[in-house]
């Protein structure tokens, strides 16, 4: 299992850029298909900002991240939520797959 962190910007940095985690969540559920292997989802907001952090089973590395990349990108262009927000950058925290010994069992 893959951990992978995505980070949306707000479309207006003036404005305080708030967003409903659960909200982020179940649009990133809807615009995931069941080959993107995602397992779960974790959303933080602050002022002007997304952090999200995927967990993609069964993926080489660098399929994980494409995963990812396409799954927001899917929620942005068909989540009216997200008009204006942008992906800004999706990578793994550490350079290393999440842990399997922290694994969810299948």
């Amino acid at each position: 299992m893959h951990m992978i962190e995505a980070i949306f910007a707000a479309p207006d940095k003036t404005a305080t850029g708030r967003i409903e985690e659960a909200l982020v969540a179940d649009i990133l559920w809807i615009s995931a298909r069941p080959d993107d292997c995602l397992e779960h989802i974790y959303s933080e907001s602050g002022h002007g900002r997304l952090q999200i952090t995927f967990f993609i089973r069964s993926k080489p590395l660098a399929a994980a991240h494409d995963t990812v990349a396409a799954i927001c990108r899917r929620a942005l262009l068909a989540a009216p939520a997200l008009r204006g927000w942008q992906l800004l950058d999706a990578a793994d925290p550490d350079g290393r797959p999440y842990p399997s010994s922290r694994r969810t069992p299948p």
